[in-house]
């Protein structure tokens, strides 16, 4: 009888234990070149866009400012200049719109290159992931 009793326990722990790794955030990928972030990127679930230019312009549409419970309550659009930059070790998108910028991080996730942005509060869970789409 005790077997029974354990089985589901270890079971338990087991789909937590996978579930748990599941979720771990995806890495930074520190190798970025300026060439693989230049192009169209967009985050679905924000509805929002944005352009980088080989020359280091970029265009921004409705980049979110304010989000809660993952919906936009506000965003901005506008041109302005991009750069690779750092915070401490961890690679960023730095994006500057008329006078504000922002820093995104730059991550891999299954070998591809996605642009994260946190809006507010990280430990809110309020995010935009941005993936390149193709050329036109």
């Amino acid at each position: 009888m005790r077997v029974f009793r354990v089985v589901p326990l270890l079971l338990g722990v087991c789909l937590t234990a996978v579930g748990c790794s599941a979720l771990a955030a995806d890495p930074y990928a520190d190798d970025v070149r300026r060439a693989e972030l230049v192009g169209r990127w967009r985050a679905a679930s924000c509805d929002a866009e944005l352009r980088l230019d080989a020359d280091g312009s970029a265009r921004v549409t409705r980049l979110p400012t304010s989000m809660e419970y993952g919906e936009v309550l506000r965003s901005r659009s506008g041109s302005g200049t991009w750069d690779i930059g750092r915070l401490g070790e961890d690679p960023k998108l730095d994006v500057r719109v008329k006078h504000a910028g922002e820093s995104l991080d730059l991550l891999r996730h299954d070998g591809r290159l996605v642009v994260q942005m946190f809006v507010g509060d990280p430990d809110n869970g309020d995010d935009c992931r941005f993936t390149r789409q193709r050329s036109r």
